[in-house]
């Protein structure tokens, strides 16, 4: 979807009103919408946007992807991301994480699967050369003061990562990367409910309002974050 079209958009309480309606649902009848976003011209901008499509005269259905865009646009425009990202599902979630990613032009595959010793999946790769983020998403926070979960939530994550190095060359097909002379993973967690970077092993948790900034600020965070090399495994950090 063209981002400029997204601008158009700039009440943020009429775009949570519709994701509050929307929760949940993929059609919905024009008489469920409040009377404050059944404006015309709101909905001849959703409408111009991609963002429904009217079935007929009474019902309008959300495309698959619509709901990361607006929750990510009502975040732009200053609504706390709790009650924001509470109305996505866990797909949605995911989308909304890979519309960030898009927007920095980065390949975005979801639930990429792979075989090691075991079995593994990880929630999000995001890749553009020579960088892959191997992301694990996660809807609940993880906070500063439960360093049990955070911890257990990096290892495991770190886990995935170098089981994937150790596969990488049978999995560049897959990966969209067939050809790269070099390649860094990165290790990263998406969270929703937490406000602030955590990092735990040198691997930081994101919240996922915040994963603009963070990609934004890359290079300035490239000297703590851990990278895992395909050709060996863990290593150490730059």
């Amino acid at each position: 979807m063209d981002t400029d079209k997204l601008a158009v958009f700039t009440d943020a309480s009429h775009i949570l009103a519709l994701l509050n309606v929307i929760k949940g649902e993929s059609i919905i009848d024009f008489s469920q919408l409040p009377e404050t976003i059944r404006n015309p011209d709101f909905l001849s901008a959703l409408e111009d946007s991609g963002l429904v499509q009217p079935l007929d005269k009474q019902r309008l259905q959300i495309p698959k992807t619509a709901k990361a865009q607006l929750a990510l646009r009502a975040i732009e425009l200053g609504q706390p991301q709790r009650p924001v990202l509470s109305t996505l599902s866990w797909w949605e979630f995911e989308e909304f994480i890979a519309t960030v990613l898009h927007r920095h032009d980065f390949t975005v595959i979801h639930g990429f699967r792979f075989k090691s010793r075991r079995r593994f999946e990880i929630d999000v790769i995001a890749a553009k050369k020579p960088t892959i983020f191997c992301i694990d998403c996660k809807q609940y926070g993880i906070r500063s003061s439960k360093a049990s979960p955070l911890r257990t939530a990096v290892e495991d994550q770190l886990q995935r990562v170098e089981a994937l190095a150790a596969n990488f060359a049978a999995q560049q097909v897959k990966l969209q990367c067939l050809g790269w002379r070099t390649a860094n993973l990165y290790p990263l967690l998406v969270t929703m409910l937490h406000e602030d970077i955590l990092w735990h092993n040198q691997v930081p948790v994101v919240p996922a309002a915040q994963l603009n900034t963070f990609l934004l600020s890359f290079p300035e965070y490239s000297d703590r974050l851990h990278i895992v090399n395909p050709s060996a495994g863990r290593q150490q950090t730059l």
